[in-house]
């Protein structure tokens, strides 16, 4: 006698349709909120990175005995800034300031600069970097670090300082929706906050 044939094993073509458009809600769902933890994560990096380095440039002025200067500039392809000090004494406002936009090795064009580190953000990466005035928000491209105090400066002589009351640093991605600020204050000190619309669960600004 024929023993009785067993079912055939695996999923119905029913079965996997179903699972395909459960996999595609699931998709649906979580993608965008993935997303937009992907974008956070690498915004609190660039954030954290920025305020490293301004601790770098202050302890590096004091270390040499001269202004800890930042330059920022930005094109269509970018956002960066460099790092670097002058190594003379003589008034240095005919010296160009470091040009992170050039390429490696060229920042700085002058012999009397010293180019002391250069971060430079895609604009691929849909963060981007800006230092601004906090009174008027105008774009401030460059300022320093006082060797004596630390304090915040702008130059451009290193032996003629003028102190700066603040600097405003702001990182941003998705035109303000995602948004961290670092404050450095007159005595050269980062804090970090978040603009009120901001959504990154840090202190408000």
């Amino acid at each position: 006698m024929a023993s009785a044939r067993r079912p055939s094993e695996g999923f119905t073509l029913i079965e996997l349709m179903v699972v395909v458009a459960l996999v595609a809600i699931i998709g649906t769902l979580v993608g965008p909120s993935f997303q937009d933890m992907i974008l956070k994560q690498r915004l609190r990096g660039v954030n954290a990175q920025l305020v490293t380095d301004l601790q770098f440039a202050r302890a590096e002025a004091i270390r040499l005995g001269r202004v800890g200067r930042l330059s920022f500039r930005s094109d269509s392809t970018q956002t960066c800034y460099s790092i670097y000090y002058v190594t003379t004494d003589e008034n240095s406002s005919f010296i160009p300031a470091c040009d992170c936009l050039a390429g490696a090795g060229s920042a700085c064009s002058d012999s009397k600069t010293v180019e002391l580190k250069k971060v430079g953000l895609p604009r691929s990466s849909s963060v981007t970097v800006t230092s601004k005035d906090p009174l008027t928000l105008d774009v401030y491209p460059e300022f320093g670090f006082d060797p004596v105090t630390g304090g915040l400066v702008r130059f451009p002589a290193d032996n003629d300082t003028v102190a700066l009351p603040n600097i405003q640093l702001d990182t941003v991605v998705d035109e303000n929706k995602r948004h961290l600020r670092v404050n450095v204050v007159q005595s050269g000190r980062p804090s970090v906050c978040a603009p009120s619309a901001a959504t990154m669960q840090v202190t408000a600004c």
